[in-house]
């Protein structure tokens, strides 16, 4: 089981995108889930999420704080698996992400931090 988390604050323009991305990912063996934090969005991110519970296993809860930190540490006690993976909600992950995460993971069982480069998109 993989947990991926991420946060997001007023993330309506950006989610779809990723979580369409999300969708075309190599599910990894052992089954995977997301928890997604709204953190005191006001526009519609809420309902961005929802939309995805049907094609993602989306865990979805609302941080009325303000504050990355406060977010990612609400998802803690839902954490399920071996392996955590922390992204931001605007990333655009090639099909082969988690599968390449876990079986790095496996391969090197010492490390406990694993990154990988991150290609700007910038908008045009």
């Amino acid at each position: 089981m993989v947990t991926v988390i991420f946060s997001t604050h007023n993330g309506e323009r950006t989610l779809p995108r990723m979580l369409e991305a999300f969708c075309a990912l190599e599910f990894p063996q052992g089954g995977w889930k997301i928890i997604a934090i709204d953190n005191a969005s006001t526009d519609g991110t809420s309902e961005v999420l929802r939309n995805y519970q049907h094609r993602l296993p989306l865990v979805l809860l609302f941080q009325p704080k303000s504050g990355k930190n406060a977010s990612l540490n609400m998802a803690l006690p839902h954490v399920e698996g071996d392996l955590v993976i922390f992204t931001d909600d605007d990333v655009l992950p090639d099909a082969g992400w988690l599968t390449t995460l876990l079986r790095t993971a496996e391969c090197k069982p010492e490390y406990d931090v694993f990154a990988g480069a991150i290609i700007p998109e910038w908008p045009k």
